[in-house]
């Protein structure tokens, strides 16, 4: 029993040994793969003020065909106004919006504009709109960064991701709905962006910045305080909003490293990169895609997770999360589920199938993986599964116990003085 215990033991601890180094592995080639990405151009899309109304939903919905035709950008972002200030603020307009960007192939970010919020005759319902329409929005897609949001101001995020530092703000124009509010606000914001350019600025090359509205008389409580936290930044810091109906690529700022686009309202999507240039890192292409512009295939994108642990005997519920640009058949794609590694077989119910469930042969560590194929591009994802023996633990320690007793036993036996 004694022998048994300890075998079962010493073969738990050289599982726990495998796995943790492992994951120590893991976290060194994202450390590594971390470092390389900051040596890589980014480019991402940026829009603002559409649709105003129905007659743009036709352009903004072609906007976004070509974009996943042609684009090479890996996100993409509206910065505010998706709706006319002078319609009401009723839900269609929210959710047709919401509807056009989720039909993008690349996470979306958006903020706020305030022909959507506090331009509204009832801003407190408006805002009740765009957040069950638009908080979080990147995660209704494959693969989005791994953004952080403001916890006073949830709109508010913030991501790196190559080496560039990436802020959302929640920053309107049109009417001051609330003094108090908006002072709030604009002060949160302020305190977003230097937090964010403190804990970051070390590990990035450069920042840019989405915010609806642009320097004005009743947003210097914000701006001030963004040209100073820039200044103490010392690097390259772009600033992208919409609100002005107009096209500028400017520096309004006090600061040499800083600069300011303006996006002309109905101007197809703006194409930004973020070069590896240390001073005047940011390109833009207004109209990306002229005409003869070729078909981009970008390879489908797959997320599958998180690592699970179970009984031998229980089945595993494994979910895929599958997107793609629809080149160069739309909605062709394959799927397939396979084991990568692991003592024993795997029995998959549909390996055909976003959703479906594995048997496992033997207890152990298995690695399963997805691969989804476009018909010229493959992607894949891969998950843990620990497979546990039914645990017997439990008689392990009732025999150490007994063994105990036993020997205090004998004891007693000889020495009969000694107290039970």
């Amino acid at each position: 029993m004694l022998l048994s215990c300890c075998r079962s033991e010493l073969e738990r601890c050289s599982r726990e040994g495998f796995l943790l180094f492992s994951l120590a592995l893991l976290l060194a080639w994202g450390v590594s793969s971390a470092a390389g990405a900051q040596g890589q151009p980014i480019t991402f899309s940026v829009i603002a003020d559409i649709p105003y109304s129905s007659s743009d939903e036709p352009l903004f919905l072609g906007y976004v065909d070509d974009h996943n035709l042609f684009s090479p950008s890996e996100f993409f972002v509206h910065v505010g106004d998706i709706k006319s200030g002078s319609s009401q603020c009723s839900e269609s307009g929210y959710s047709t919006t919401s509807d056009i960007l989720g039909a993008l192939a690349v996470p979306t970010f958006i903020v706020p504009g305030d022909n959507e919020w506090n331009d509204c005759s009832n801003p407190d319902s408006a805002w009740q709109l765009w957040e069950s329409y638009f908080t979080d929005f990147e995660q209704n897609y494959c693969g989005p960064p791994p953004a952080e949001a403001q916890d006073v101001r949830h709109e508010n995020f913030a991501f790196v991701s190559k080496g560039v530092l990436f802020i959302g703000l929640n920053v309107v124009g049109g009417t001051v709905h609330d003094a108090d509010e908006w002072a709030t606000r604009l002060q949160q914001d302020a305190d977003w962006v230097d937090l964010q350019f403190q804990q970051k600025g070390g590990q990035v090359r450069a920042a840019v910045i989405f915010g609806h509205a642009g320097p004005s008389s009743n947003r210097t409580l914000f701006f001030d305080q963004f040209e100073a936290s820039s200044s103490d930044l010392g690097k390259p810091v772009l600033y992208i909003m919409g609100d002005d109906h107009s096209w500028q690529f400017d520096n309004p700022f006090s600061e040499p490293n800083m600069a300011r686009i303006s996006i002309e309202k109905n101007d197809p999507p703006l194409e930004v990169t973020v070069t590896l240039d240390s001073q005047d890192p940011f390109e833009v292409e207004r109209a990306p895609w002229p005409s003869g512009t070729p078909v981009r295939n970008s390879a489908p994108c797959v997320e599958v997770g998180p690592d699970l642990t179970l009984t031998l005997g229980d089945g595993a519920q494994l979910s895929g999360f599958v997107s793609d640009d629809g080149v160069p058949v739309p909605g062709g794609v394959s799927l397939s589920w396979s084991r990568v590694t692991g003592p024993g077989a795997v029995a998959f119910s549909d390996a055909g199938a976003e959703e479906t469930t594995a048997s496992f042969g033997s207890p152990g560590s298995y690695i399963l993986r997805l691969t989804v194929n476009d018909g010229e591009l493959s992607g894949l994802d891969e998950l843990a599964v620990e497979v546990e023996q039914r645990t017997r633990r439990r008689r392990c320690g009732l025999g150490f116990e007994l063994a105990g007793l036993a020997i205090l036993a004998r004891f007693r036996r000889r020495l009969p003085g000694l107290p039970s």
